[in-house]
């Protein structure tokens, strides 16, 4: 390696460091899912989603609260841990809450919004939702039975972070026929109302929400709800790359991962003809979700000229909820 060669990368691999001060909070706030029916109950478990926070948390620590219905007077529920609850008598006419504390990042704890008030007994029968298997557009989601289907919705939709996107059906009456003027609602996995709509006259509604929550969202009205599972990915946009590169030389890529996250495990891959992607280098994201990853390229006799095909990828790992995710190729001319 030549000696500029050798101080372009160190000048690089500095780049790569996030910013003193990021900010530790959470990006995505930790938030609880609700059961099926959208009511705590006891026995029925309610689970938390840890959210998304800077610094690459190492693992979260989760405790439970219940809190008195309207108030944040909430009390620690002793035992109570992890990622899921299985509310019990003594939580009946109160509510939930769990509260994340992120593993290695000295961020502080985060609590989730509290549930809506814990039911006494079951919760009621024939509101199981449609199946969560297959892709979009497969099929009808299925709401209660005997009652209402909101016929046409997808039962899975895959989806970039925060993109915006509508979800179509037609209300179809369990005897037959639709059904016009009905009143529905779109709630998120967090259990909120993100958008609100009626079915015209002949039955078909569209809702649209920013989707940025991956899980089970739920449409629903009077007797019916379909549950409607979104996948989502990060959007990873390059920003800068390296086009042309003579070997020993640096092969650069810049640009950003949203949600802007700081010391997310980002890598360089490239494609090794015959054996498909391989890892090339690993970089972590600085403030903003920006990142620059680089990696000397060496000469190569059998080979002095050729194009090299690059790309980066955004894996999953520790609290980041969201499917892997790949930028298009970037072809780089050796010359």
């Amino acid at each position: 390696m030549t000696r500029a060669a050798r101080t372009a990368v160190l000048i690089l691999a500095g780049a790569l460091a996030p910013a003193a001060g990021a900010n530790t909070g959470p990006v995505l706030s930790p938030y609880l899912v609700m059961p099926a029916a959208g009511v705590p109950a006891p026995g029925v478990v309610v689970g938390v989603e840890p959210g998304v926070w800077d610094d690459a948390p190492t693992g979260f620590e989760i405790t439970w609260q219940r809190c008195a219905a309207g108030t944040l007077t909430c009390t620690t529920i002793d035992g109570a841990t992890g990622r899921e609850y299985r509310p019990v008598a003594a939580d009946t006419g109160m509510t939930l809450r769990a509260v994340v504390r992120p593993l290695g990042t000295g961020a502080s704890p985060a609590a989730t919004a509290t549930s809506p008030v814990v039911a006494a007994g079951s919760p009621a029968a024939g509101t199981s939702t449609g199946g969560a298997g297959g892709g979009a557009g497969d099929g009808p989601a299925v709401s209660g039975i005997g009652g209402p289907v909101a016929a046409g919705l997808p039962s899975r939709l895959r989806l970039r972070v925060g993109a915006l996107a509508e979800l179509r059906g037609t209300l179809v009456a369990a005897g037959g026929g639709t059904l016009p003027g009905e009143a529905l609602e779109l709630r998120d996995p967090a259990g909120l109302v993100t958008s609100t709509g009626v079915t015209g006259a002949d039955g078909a509604f569209r809702v649209a929400a920013r989707f940025t929550r991956p899980g089970d969202w739920v449409v629903s009205g009077d007797g019916w709800r379909s549950t409607v599972q979104v996948d989502l990915r990060p959007a990873v946009l390059v920003t800068a790359a390296t086009r042309t590169v003579r070997a020993p030389g640096i092969v650069r890529v810049a640009g950003t991962v949203r949600p802007a996250v700081s010391r997310k495990l980002v890598q360089l891959q490239y494609l090794d003809p015959g054996r498909g992607w391989r890892l090339w280098r690993q970089a972590t994201t600085g403030r903003g979700g920006r990142f620059t990853i680089a990696r000397l390229l060496r000469p190569n006799p059998l080979a002095p000229r050729f194009t090299l095909r690059v790309r980066v990828a955004v894996p999953a790992d520790v609290g980041w909820p969201y499917a892997p995710a790949t930028t298009r190729p970037v072809a780089v001319r050796v010359r």
